[in-house]
């Protein structure tokens, strides 16, 4: 999770720099849609601060049905 703006520029100029070094292999259609996810989805929410492992641990309820603030006011 990025801390700070600084660290999420990083991020994604990192994620940038990985996609334009193969950027035909990336938009070809060997490359499958779960890579994709592995390789730049996930590292992106990560780096905007998002927990899509659920490491603080939310009921499944609460991640797929409450509402967003009540389960941000939960965390914090």
């Amino acid at each position: 999770m990025a801390a700070s703006l600084t660290e999420f520029v990083e991020a994604l100029q990192n994620l940038i720099t990985k996609f334009e070094n193969d950027k035909a292999y990336y938009l070809s259609k060997n490359y499958p849609e779960t890579q994709a996810r592995i390789g730049f989805i996930d590292p992106l929410f990560r780096a905007l601060g998002w927990d899509i492992e659920n490491q603080v641990g939310l009921s499944l309820g609460w991640l797929s049905f409450g509402p967003i603030g009540a389960t941000l006011q939960s965390i914090v």
